[in-house]
């Protein structure tokens, strides 16, 4: 039988946190790259005559790109905090002997701090300002965002194939047993994205005849949908959070020294 240590008292305010970064983030950085290439149309109207601006043209434009690089910055601080914030609270409901799933927490942890600093290298290097540093910070954050939603899956996976783990985290109030379940669909659709993104990447660079505005357009569609994926995957933790600050304070009281 697996068993698990009592939560610490301090788990349900940064369960708390955890909750509200990760779901400023999503709104944020959602409105950030949706807004971004509006703003650049409306203020490029013969750039757009040609065809869709990616979010990496759209945030060439000073006026976008600085207000861009302002909120998601921040957004990338605070996606690395809350993440962590999660990680924190989590590792205590996991069974000492899970050691797979330990490990699979701390990856997340780096591949997240990767991800943060690629955000905020885009997000402040532009093709503007400094293009080489835009398209690095860009290729940083694709990469290890897919890895930490690739790893947070593989989590997911572990925790549904093994029921005693599943029951003790549970049992400590650190999982949703429904929300794992979506997020298994979630994360598989978020990866099924990236590796359709990386795709259209390279297709779209070939003699494509007729095809190739259509696959431009895909490809300029597929990237902001992508981003969206990554943030929902992560925002799907906050139902398990949530069980911590709705079963954590009993916990606590029944566990404290009379």
């Amino acid at each position: 039988m697996q068993t698990t240590r009592p939560l610490p008292p301090w788990a349900p305010r940064l369960a708390a946190f955890a909750i509200l970064a990760n779901t400023t983030v999503f709104v944020v950085v959602n409105i950030c790259i949706y807004w971004a290439r509006a703003a650049f149309a409306a203020r490029n109207p013969e750039y757009i005559a040609e065809g869709p601006a990616t979010i990496s043209r759209a945030i060439s434009d000073p006026y976008v790109g600085d207000i861009f690089a302002i909120w998601v910055t921040g957004s990338a601080i605070l996606l690395f905090l809350g993440v962590a914030a999660l990680v924190a609270v989590s590792w205590h409901g996991i069974p000492r002997n899970a050691w797979p799933l330990r490990i699979l927490c701390g990856l997340v942890v780096l591949f997240q701090a990767t991800a943060s600093v690629g955000m905020t290298m885009l997000s402040n290097f532009t093709f503007h300002n400094n293009h080489d540093g835009h398209m690095m910070g860009s290729y940083i954050f694709f990469a290890a965002q897919a890895f930490t939603v690739l790893t947070g899956l593989i989590a997911s996976i572990n925790v549904q194939v093994n029921p005693d783990t599943r029951a003790a985290m549970q049992a400590a109030g650190v999982l949703h047993p429904g929300a794992n379940r979506v997020r298994l669909w979630a994360g598989s659709a978020s990866v099924a994205l990236v590796l359709a993104y990386v795709t259209l990447f390279v297709v779209k660079d070939f003699d494509l005849g007729a095809w190739k505005d259509t696959v431009y357009l895909i490809y300029v569609t597929t990237e902001p949908v992508t981003i969206s994926s990554f943030l929902f995957f992560v925002l799907l933790y906050d139902w398990d959070l949530a069980m911590v600050l709705r079963r954590q304070p009993s916990t606590a009281q029944s566990g404290s020294p009379t």
